[in-house]
């Protein structure tokens, strides 16, 4: 009863995932192509990376994630 819900990743689905990937790694931002498997192995795998979110993220570290993101989606 006094458990709260955490979410640890968020999906995010792109064009070509692994090249985002390989592009927010360079900006120091690590993100995870297999943190839920409920699709089926390696579903969604080409489209979908899961990005930081957890509670040890402040309000500038969630913006640095967005914008690395958009840097990176040119946005």
């Amino acid at each position: 009863p006094s458990a709260d819900n955490t979410f640890n990743a968020v999906a995010a689905r792109v064009a070509d995932a692994r090249a985002l990937a390989r592009q927010l790694l360079r900006l120091g931002i690590d993100t995870r192509a297999d943190y839920m498997q409920w699709y089926g192995p390696r579903a969604f795998a080409d489209h979908v990376l899961y990005l930081p979110n957890h509670p040890g993220m402040g309000v500038g570290d969630v913006d640095r994630v967005v914008r690395a993101v958009r840097s990176c989606l040119g946005r």
